[in-house]
């Protein structure tokens, strides 16, 4: 009874720990490292991103491939509370870089240079089609797996 037990506590503590990180997050960089950021790579680049995650796939309602005359595109669709949340963050954040960062990388830092309404965002300009469309993928999986996370269960 107690393996049973142990087996079925450790199960719980690896299922928390896999939803704990999640495919897509959103953080702030801070221009000089302190307590509460931890140091990443972006590029060339050595950063430091702050521990608090301020967009995640809860917060996503889909993704889509898409192209620009760049080359592909990745537009980014937020549910109601998302796009709330990321119109407050880019408001309270121009300025500042926001690390968009996809299973532990960051795949860009961009300037917020004013906020952004309407529900939607555009990754642009570092993949090819077949990662875009990766990407896409992997994101709308991880949207509907944290929607089905929310809904109630019967």
């Amino acid at each position: 009874m107690r393996k049973a037990v142990a087996l079925f506590f450790l199960a719980s503590l690896w299922s928390f720990s896999q939803a704990a990180e999640p495919v897509i997050a959103m953080r702030l960089l801070s221009p000089t490292p302190h307590e509460g950021v931890s140091e990443m790579k972006t590029g060339d680049e050595m950063v430091w991103v702050e521990k608090e995650i301020l967009i995640d796939d809860n917060d996503i309602a889909s993704a889509a491939l898409g192209a620009d005359r760049n080359g592909p595109i990745v537009t980014i669709k937020f549910t109601k509370e998302g796009s709330e949340r990321f119109a407050k963050v880019t408001k309270a954040s121009i300025g500042m870089r926001l690390a968009i960062i996809h299973d532990g990388k960051i795949l860009m830092a961009p300037v917020i240079r004013d906020e952004i309404t309407g529900g939607e965002a555009i990754l642009s300009g570092r993949f090819s089609e077949a990662e875009a469309g990766e990407l896409s993928a992997k994101i709308n999986k991880a949207a509907k797996v944290a929607a089905e996370a929310e809904e109630p269960s019967s």
